[in-house]
């Protein structure tokens, strides 16, 4: 139960709050042989892929795409064509996917 004082809950926030919280995830681990194959390279892949890590998957995960780039945001292509950068598409940078 949360602490109260004087008939109130009194609760805990930081005094400053990251715009975007970055999970524990499980890192690759040699030992464990264990292999999942992902098709495609879009956000469902992404999803599944960090899913795996987050509830601490440690084995390999091979991710097989027809693209020959990292994986990109495809939905932005659609809205605009103006200022149209790859570095603001990719969805995760390439360390990401080495981890």
């Amino acid at each position: 139960m949360a602490p109260q004082r004087n008939g109130k809950v009194i609760l805990w926030a930081p005094a400053i709050v990251p715009k975007r919280l970055i999970p524990a995830f499980a890192t690759r681990d040699h030992n464990d042989v264990r292999k999942v194959l992902v098709i495609g390279s879009g956000p469902a892949a992404l999803g599944a892929i960090e899913s795996l890590r987050l509830n601490g998957f440690t084995g390999e995960i091979i991710m097989v795409s027809k693209g020959t780039k990292m994986p990109y945001d495809k939905t932005k292509l659609t809205k605009s064509f103006k200022n149209l950068n790859y570095d603001n598409l990719i969805l995760r940078d390439e360390d990401w996917f080495d981890a």
